[in-house]
């Protein structure tokens, strides 16, 4: 039975509660990652319990597809002076009519390997042949500036962010809706232009063919899609399942302008409501 609240991943459980974790001991660096990903321990970590206070980072995962893109740019566009985001770094040339530092900062592939060496990187990634990445001092450029950092990362960096107390993160995991929902969500952003799926079918190139090779051709791609997002929902699941221990508010992101409402309402809690958090965090 799906309870009041309830994600695709609780759906898993098995009649009960689900237990919650007081205390976690582990110590991450982030040179070690490779390592913590193979090793399979019950890890424990010493909390302790603050005042309120606000965050320095915050941190929206989920799978791909969710909307977390969207959400990011809607609270920084409804308040530029509480939130930033980071300029990614690239190895890619810079283009006519792009300014350094505006969309990317633009650096060498030797510079910005040395740095991967050096951990100064949150994470990277290489796209037709060029890496990309987030730098960490590009995180505390947006922290010096009196802003909360809002970050759409992927679950890897949260032992980075979270194994620091210079980077305090508040982590939201959104989660992937119902199939039906998923499609609406998805519709949505493709016909605002922020879904990077390519999943569209021109029925009228194919009509000189026969019109039932049109409508066979056109049911395929419905079902391709349906199945893409099929994957979607269980890798939602897994997912928050794996980061569980790192996650402070699920949100089902039914509803786009309720689960921003939601994260709102949670970012202000942080300044009147008191936290548990990591004990490296404080001492």
């Amino acid at each position: 039975l799906r309870y009041p609240g309830a994600t695709n991943a609780d759906l898993v459980h098995i009649v009960g509660f689900r237990i919650s974790k007081k205390k976690r001991k582990q110590m991450y660096e982030s040179k070690s990652n490779s390592d913590f990903d193979k090793a399979e321990l019950l890890l424990y970590e010493e909390v302790t319990r603050m005042p309120p206070f606000k965050r320095r980072t915050l941190a929206l995962i989920g799978t791909h597809g969710v909307g977390r893109r969207t959400l990011k740019n809607r609270l920084i566009n409804s308040d530029p002076n509480k939130f930033g985001a980071v300029i990614p770094m690239t190895s890619r040339p810079q283009r006519e009519l792009e300014d350094n530092g505006v969309n990317y900062w633009f650096s060498d592939r030797e510079s910005m390997e040395s740095g991967i060496r050096e951990h100064q990187f949150l994470e990277y990634g290489e796209h037709n042949g060029h890496l990309y990445g987030t730098t960490l001092e590009s995180i505390r450029d947006v922290i010096h500036q009196g802003k909360m950092c809002i970050l759409d990362c992927g679950p890897p960096a949260l032992k980075i962010l979270h194994n620091s107390s210079e980077f305090m993160p508040y982590v939201i995991f959104i989660a992937a809706p119902g199939l039906e929902l998923l499609k609406q969500l998805y519709n949505f952003n493709r016909s605002t232009g922020t879904s990077s799926r390519n999943l569209t079918f021109d029925r009228q190139s194919s009509i000189r063919y026969s019109s039932r090779r049109a409508r066979t051709l056109e049911s395929l791609a419905s079902l391709y899609e349906e199945d893409d997002l099929r994957r979607t929902v269980e890798e939602s699941c897994s997912l928050q399942r794996a980061y569980e221990k790192y996650i402070d508010l699920v949100i089902v992101n039914e509803d786009f302008d309720e689960t921003f409402r939601r994260v709102v309402e949670a970012l202000d809690a942080l300044s009147t409501e008191h936290q548990w958090v990591p004990v490296n965090w404080v001492y």
